[in-house]
């Protein structure tokens, strides 16, 4: 079995994983496995697996790792999902650090006016 059959045989098993953590260390395991990779329906593989995840801002942190391994219009949808996230995020403590998962793949004038919207600052402690 070749290293992408492994990988997608893993993504089609993550419905049958419970605990969104175990999601999220499995996901930060195979990423640097998928850097590079073509094969688009291992990405959207991994868009599924990312879906399943409950917690909003576990799931920020898997798109935010995923993004550099998009392309196009997937890849800004992505980010699109990812800020409206981070946005909506219940506790407003954690909208700063969600957002900063995000903000380095926005060009220069769209991190301004995500900047704007947000009242702290996106990149405290």
């Amino acid at each position: 079995m070749g290293k992408e059959e492994l990988i997608e045989d893993i993504f089609d098993f993550s419905p049958h994983i419970q605990y969104d953590d175990a999601k999220f260390q499995i996901f930060s395991l195979l990423i640097e496995h998928l850097e590079g990779l073509r094969n688009e329906i291992l990405l959207e593989k991994a868009l599924e697996m990312t879906a399943g995840i409950q917690s909003e801002f576990l799931r920020i942190q898997v798109f935010s790792m995923l993004i550099p391994c998009l392309k196009g219009q997937r890849k800004e949808e992505i980010i699109e999902e990812a800020l409206q996230l981070a946005f909506s995020l219940k506790d407003k403590d954690m909208r700063p650090q969600a957002l900063s998962f995000i903000i380095p793949y926005l060009g220069e004038a769209r991190k301004k006016e995500t900047l704007k919207k947000n009242p702290r600052d996106c990149f405290r402690d």
